[in-house]
């Protein structure tokens, strides 16, 4: 997130102020506190993403899976 310019824009305020204050590397952002744009743009930005899990079997393979995140359960829908 650091090195994308667009969100550095739109969340400028968040992340001044998360670094001004920081004791840690995790960051809570209630939705509630952003805008409109700002729900939209992370909606879009997290949309076509998905959580990668590491499986270990009995014979020591090891495989993953991607399950996508769903967007209505992590972020409101916005007018």
């Amino acid at each position: 997130m650091e090195k994308k310019e667009e969100f550095q824009k739109i969340f400028k305020n968040i992340i001044d102020e998360k670094s001004s204050s920081m004791t840690s590397s995790i960051w809570k952002v209630s939705s509630s506190i952003l805008s409109n744009y700002q729900i939209k743009y992370l909606r879009r930005m997290i949309s076509n993403d998905s959580i990668r899990i590491k499986l270990y079997s009995e014979e020591k393979d090891v495989h993953y899976i991607n399950i996508p995140i769903d967007v209505d359960k992590v972020l409101p829908e916005t007018n």
